[in-house]
C-alpha cells in the first residue's frame, strides 16, 4: 500500500534528492528502511549508501565514474552508458534487461560529497529510456542540508510507525 503521492523534489536521505515531473506514488520498503517511487510508466529505487568517514570525496568520484564499467564487466548491465554529472554530484549510468529483455533498467551510480546514490529506474516500454535518464539527471546533493534532510525523514519515519501501530 502506497504511503502517499508526491511530485517536485523529494528528499531521499544525506542531501539526495529526486526530481519528479509527474505524480509518483511512495511507498516504504521492510518499515521505513527503503523508499520507492513508482507510476505507470517507472518504477524508481533509491538506495541511499553510507561513507566511511575516512574516503575522500575524490575516491568516490573516480570510483563512481568506474562504476557502470565494473557493472557490465561483473554481468549486472549490458552496457556503460558512460559519465554522468549532476547538481552537486557526478558518476556514471549503466543499462541492462530483466525477464529476458521484458524489463528495462537504469542505474545512476552518483557520488556527492561524502555521500552515495545508487539510483534504479526500471521501465517496460523501451522509449521511456529517455525519460528515466532525465529522471536521474535531475537528481540534486545538497551536502550541507544533508543533515536537516535526514532529520525530517526520521520525523517521516516516526509518524509512518506509528500509523502503522
Amino acid at each position: 500500500m502506497a504511503i502517499g503521492e508526491v511530485v517536485g523534489e523529494v528528499g531521499v536521505g544525506n542531501g539526495w534528492k529526486l526530481v519528479f515531473d509527474e505524480p509518483m506514488l511512495v511507498d516504504a520498503v521492510e518499515g521505513f528502511d527503503e523508499l520507492n517511487f513508482s507510476n505507470a510508466d517507472l518504477f524508481v529505487l533509491p538506495n541511499v549508501v553510507p561513507v566511511e568517514p575516512d574516503i575522500t570525496d575524490e575516491w568516490l568520484r573516480d570510483w563512481h565514474h568506474q562504476a557502470s564499467a565494473t557493472a557490465v564487466e561483473k554481468g549486472a548491465a549490458t552496457q556503460d552508458l558512460g559519465r554522468i554529472d549532476g547538481d552537486g554530484w557526478s558518476g556514471s549510468m549503466s543499462y541492462g534487461t530483466l525477464d529476458d529483455g521484458a524489463e528495462h533498467i537504469l542505474v545512476g551510480y552518483l557520488a556527492g560529497s561524502q555521500a552515495i546514490l545508487h539510483l534504479t529506474v526500471r521501465f517496460r516500454d523501451p522509449p521511456l529510456i529517455g525519460t528515466a535518464r532525465r529522471l536521474i539527471g535531475a537528481v540534486r546533493h545538497d551536502a550541507a542540508g544533508a543533515a536537516d534532510m535526514d532529520r525530517a525523514l526520521a520525523v517521516a519515519e516516526t509518524v509512518y510507525r506509528l500509523r502503522e501501530e
